[in-house]
């Protein structure tokens, strides 16, 4: 049984399937991000960078870690990027016009179209910091009912005209077509980018990420929903994680105003993450499902030879 909700849906009763088992082997997979911290599930479907040894003890579940992210997208399956698109498959078409945002034409454009439930104020903090430091930027953000209270601090900080708000688009060609005019992502710490880091990173915008405790003391612990980006970075190849996966939150700050003031690093950043991009197993549906099924193999092999579920490595 694989149970793809967890606590992301009212509908899920975990307490019912604590007292009932199911099937023989039970894997909670993708839709929550993170233990259940309940009996009920022998493994949780994740990947050695979104789940290091050091957070073992504290899941309830083993580890069933993939060989790529654990996270599985299906952005080539859905539209290819223009001059990549395979015959008689759906191009998508160019990236929307700035103006169309009002954004401004000629300033490089920080974005962060996650929910901004996920922004704290150390992190605002942050991210208007990379505005002080990087003059010609401007930070784009998702979510007109923050408005309010975001471009308030913003105001106070003098950075009121840097600071704007997108509305929610729920069709995602749109919405990827939209994020496509920015130059760089900044994911959120302690629940980072999930599906907007997948948008991010097909459409070859550098995602700035955090693996680490950026946040301290506020945040003193890791979380596999913080890490997404760092697994999808380091599955992508071409030293994409040595560059975007930080650490700190100096380090954090410190990345968005190199991306933004130095030409040619970003440019270098681009050009990998394109390369990485047509390449990579990561946006490779087909592949992913056959190391999916192999893990869910090799748990139900330990079942059949009367072992106890353990932490594997997936073929």
């Amino acid at each position: 049984l694989v149970n793809m909700d967890g606590y992301a849906s009212e509908a899920v009763r975990l307490d019912v399937l604590d007292a009932i088992r199911h099937a023989p082997v039970q894997v909670t997979w993708f839709v929550y991000i993170g233990t259940t911290g309940s009996s009920a599930y022998d493994y949780i479907v994740t990947d050695p960078v979104a789940t290091p040894p050091r957070l073992a003890s504290h899941f309830s579940e083993k580890f069933l870690l993939m060989p790529g992210s654990f996270f599985p997208t299906n952005m080539a399956e859905n539209f290819a990027l223009p001059g990549r698109a395979p015959p008689d498959f759906p191009e998508l078409g160019t990236a929307a016009r700035r103006e169309e945002f009002g954004l401004p034409a000629d300033a490089f454009v920080f974005a962060c179209f996650g929910k901004t439930v996920k922004v704290d104020p150390m992190l605002f903090a942050a991210w208007l910091e990379i505005l002080h430091r990087a003059p010609n930027t401007v930070l784009w953000l998702l979510g007109e009912s923050s408005k309010p209270n975001l471009y308030r601090i913003a105001l106070d900080a003098g950075l009121g005209d840097r600071v704007f708000f997108a509305p929610y688009i729920p069709q995602m060609e749109v919405h990827f077509r939209r994020l496509r005019v920015a130059n760089a992502s900044l994911d959120t710490v302690i629940w980072g980018a999930h599906t907007n880091a997948v948008y991010s990173l097909y459409g070859s915008l550098p995602l700035v990420t955090c693996a680490g405790r950026c946040l301290e003391p506020v945040a003193k612990h890791e979380t596999m929903g913080s890490r997404v980006g760092a697994s999808l970075l380091t599955a992508l190849g071409h030293g994409l994680a040595e560059e975007l996966v930080v650490e700190t939150l100096a380090e954090y700050v410190g990345l968005g105003v190199r991306l933004a003031t130095d030409a040619e690093y970003y440019a270098d950043v681009r050009e990998r993450l394109e390369a990485a991009t047509a390449t990579s197993a990561v946006f490779d549906t087909a592949e992913y499902m056959t190391h999916f099924h192999n893990a869910l193999f090799q748990a139900w092999e330990r079942f059949l030879e009367d072992l106890p579920p353990d932490h594997i490595h997936v073929r």
